[in-house]
């Protein structure tokens, strides 16, 4: 014979619910990492983003070097600009005709943003060796 609780329905046993509480758990945890795995990627692609622009930049610096240095670091200030990053340095080592070296920052898009900027160095010059 089944115990019958108020109104005649069946009673509850203390357990009821429980799987719906582990499911909503189990639920936040998955949406934190999906949450972490995004921040991650965003961080990745700012580095990506980066480096292209410090290259064409540095490039563009050794592309108006006979301009002179201030000529040529202002154009790549711009370069940077347009790819989204911001020059930060621009340096002329060994004279003009020899390395230039560039740095820029690219801050993440995102709520990944709020954990700083990336950084890229680039350089050209001649080949050694």
């Amino acid at each position: 014979m089944r115990r019958r609780g108020r109104g005649g329905l069946p009673a509850r046993r203390p357990e009821a619910g429980s799987a719906t509480v582990l499911v909503l758990g189990l639920a936040s945890v998955l949406t934190a990492i999906a949450v972490l795995l995004t921040a991650l990627g965003g961080i990745s692609v700012a580095r990506h983003r980066a480096a292209v622009a410090a290259d064409l930049a540095v490039l563009s610096a050794a592309a108006r070097s006979l301009e002179g240095e201030g000529a040529a670091c202002a154009f790549a200030s711009q370069i940077a600009a347009a790819q989204g990053a911001r020059l930060v340095a621009c340096a002329f080592v060994g004279g003009l005709e020899d390395t230039v070296e560039v740095t820029v920052l690219v801050r993440p898009g995102g709520r990944a943003g709020v954990l700083g900027e990336v950084s890229a160095d680039a350089r050209a010059g001649p080949a050694s060796g």
